[in-house]
């Protein structure tokens, strides 16, 4: 299951605990890193945002399928050492999803191929979402609006 709610706030320990009375052994969460890294932060010097993070998931960590990082569409191909820095920081023993929007990474040159090889390097999995459904729809609503705004 995607945990997408991460990505926006931390959640309270009593959430957590909740979330694993709640499933089974088997079940399989993939929560995303908080917003206050991907994309405040930028990756930098955020080693206690992570630490915080991962201390507060830990009561899930059996059941982690992976840790997704969703990166803005303004993280482009000169960032990517700032990404392989991150990457090789993370404990080893999860395993690690990337979400990149920056069209470079999808236009099949040299950047990404850059990008892939340097995620297969680290064993890192590449998350792709199509968002072309969501910005084709027309934005008769203020939930389409927000959901084209945010998929950019």
């Amino acid at each position: 299951m995607e945990g997408n709610t991460t990505l926006y706030a931390l959640p309270k320990p009593e959430v957590v605990l909740r979330w694993r009375e709640q499933t089974t052994d088997d079940f399989r969460f993939c929560f995303k890193f908080p917003a206050t890294i991907s994309h405040q932060a930028a990756l930098r010097h955020c080693d206690d945002l992570v630490t915080e993070f991962l201390t507060r998931m830990s009561p899930l960590a059996p059941r982690i399928g992976q840790y997704w990082l969703q990166l803005p569409a303004t993280f482009g191909p000169r960032e990517l050492p700032a990404l392989w820095h991150f990457l090789d920081s993370l404990p080893g023993e999860f395993n690690y999803g990337v979400e990149v929007r920056h069209p470079q990474f999808f236009a099949k040159g040299e950047e990404e191929q850059t990008l892939n090889r340097g995620l297969h390097q680290r064993g890192v999995n590449r998350v792709i979402l199509d968002s072309r459904p969501v910005h084709a729809a027309r934005p008769h609503s203020e939930a389409i609006r927000d959901a084209q705004r945010k998929k950019t």
